[in-house]
């Protein structure tokens, strides 16, 4: 028997893999001529970020950059600061990608050693960790019509994962001293964290705005050259153009600090009470796009011995976006020696999902005097932690609110965090398509009615199709209104 079918390809754009991939760099830092030797290095960070990358046939390079910031004493016992920026490229293996294949990466700086060779070079290596996420097109071929057939169609709420950009927010400030500071003789050390304050869609464009907090620490032009710190805000936005997006998708917004400068200047008076603050921010978008997929389970054709074969079409599940403001106590056990805390520095990052709990790193940097009155730094690591229960995976961005901190008598820094959380959280399913059926070679002859006892929880497609009847049929014979049956009962099969 010859029948008359039409197919179509179903297609979703979702998560593909994601990866953490470790980054281990080496650098040799010369000093410029214009700085002083180096007599003790006080403090060495690192601050990494991914600008760009290329997706081929077989293989993903991510081009990224690392800043190492050095904080030291001279020879005089003045602090002084230097920097230097090294790029870096990552090749990762990705085979099966399609044309269509896109990303998402960020990096987060694990740690930082360092050794000085002499008073010229340090030589300095960085542990970092990219979070790459590929999201690429699943096609899957599907039954759409066939003659003389029944066909079971299921409705299934999809999250297209469908897009993502990545620009960079420029910024480029002036500061003045407050009244009544002392003037600046060197800046030494800074540091910033950004938090998202509005994201706009429209169509093919995003506006994003962002909150930037900067501190900086600088000595003081004076005979005691004491160590002061300055904290300002202020605000960037970038639009950014992205084919295909709606005011009615969702965007998820993830901010890395890039690069931050900082130069002292003076006033007419030729003492050093500006600064100025330059840089950008990396903003990673991804974009989702909610919307209503028909997908053909089964099939047959009735008074045959129908022959189906089945696809599997994976997809991940409509969710629903998360914005959630927590607060987080957290403790880091500081060294004996400490007299006075400088400055505080935080960076929240390494974000994983899995188990409905999304989890992240919160490190911490802390410039302090000792009881010996050197200024020395200090470096910890604490987990955060929150529930997104009933969902397995998310695209997931967190903000620093505001922190500040106490120590206690046995030299613990109590932190207290407050920290936004933006996500959108979401389930990974596997529906059965058909992809082709039969008729097969056998014709089935039905009576015009059949007595069939059913069981509950029983499916009446699945008696409709043993049967070769119709569903809507049976519903009507029986008086039933659901599509399972809600307990035993004797059913009336009238022939289709």
């Amino acid at each position: 028997m010859e029948i008359k079918k039409e197919f179509s390809c179903v297609e979703h754009c979702g998560k593909a893999f994601t990866r953490q991939i470790e980054v281990e760099n080496d650098f040799q830092a010369a000093l410029p001529a214009y700085c002083d030797d180096v007599y003790r290095i006080v403090n060495c960070c690192a601050n990494s970020s991914i600008n760009s990358a290329e997706i081929s046939i077989n293989e993903i390079k991510l081009y990224g950059k690392t800043e190492i910031c050095i904080t030291y004493y001279n020879e005089s016992s003045s602090l002084c600061y230097v920097d230097f920026e090294e790029e870096f490229v990552k090749t990762v293996n990705a085979e099966g990608l399609s044309d269509s294949a896109f990303l998402s990466a960020e990096i987060f700086d694990k740690y930082t050693n360092y050794r000085v060779i002499n008073q010229r070079r340090i030589d300095v290596h960085s542990s970092s960790v990219i979070q790459l996420t590929v999201y690429d097109k699943n096609n899957c071929p599907s039954v759409c019509s066939c003659d003389n057939s029944k066909l079971k169609i299921e409705k299934y709420k999809v999250a297209d994962i469908f897009n993502t950009a990545k620009q960079k927010l420029e910024f480029d400030e002036e500061f003045t001293l407050p009244s009544g500071s002392e003037p600046i003789k060197r800046v030494v050390a800074f540091n910033m964290f950004s938090s998202l304050s509005e994201i706009k869609l429209i169509k093919d464009k995003a506006l994003i705005k962002a909150v930037v907090s900067v501190s900086i620490l600088y000595t003081a032009d004076n005979d005691s050259e004491a160590l002061e710190r300055a904290e300002y805000s202020f605000n960037a936005s970038k639009i950014i153009d992205s084919p295909g997006i709606s005011d009615e998708d969702l965007a998820i917004v993830k901010l890395n600090n890039a690069s931050l400068f900082v130069k002292a200047k003076s006033n007419s008076n030729d003492k050093i009470t500006g600064l100025d603050v330059f840089g950008d921010i990396m903003a990673d978008i991804t974009f989702i796009k909610e919307k209503e997929t028909e997908l053909v389970n089964d099939g047959y054709i009735p008074y045959y011995q129908s022959e189906c074969t089945y696809s599997d079409f994976s997809f991940s599940e409509a969710g629903k976006r998360i914005s959630d403001n927590k607060s987080f106590n957290l403790s880091y056990r500081m060294p004996d020696d400490v007299e006075k805390i400088y400055d505080v520095s935080l960076k929240v990052g390494n974000i994983t999902t899995g188990n409905g709990v999304i989890k992240a790193k919160a490190q911490i940097s802390v410039i302090f005097e000792s009881i010996s009155k050197e200024i020395s730094s200090f470096s910890g690591e604490e987990d955060l932690s929150f529930d997104i229960n009933g969902f397995s995976d998310a695209v997931t961005s967190i903000y620093i609110n505001s922190y500040d901190y106490t120590i206690s008598n046995n030299n613990t820094l109590e932190l207290r965090l407050n920290v936004n959380l933006e996500a959108y959280a979401f389930n990974n399913r596997t529906a059965k398509v058909l992809s082709d059926i039969f008729p097969g070679e056998n014709r089935i002859n039905m009576p015009a009615l059949t007595v069939y006892f059913g069981k509950t929880n029983e499916s009446l497609w699945d008696i409709a199709k043993a049967f070769s009847s119709d569903l809507t049929a049976i519903k009507n014979e029986n008086n039933l209104q659901g599509d399972t049956l809600s307990s035993q009962r004797v059913l009336i099969i009238p022939k289709a």
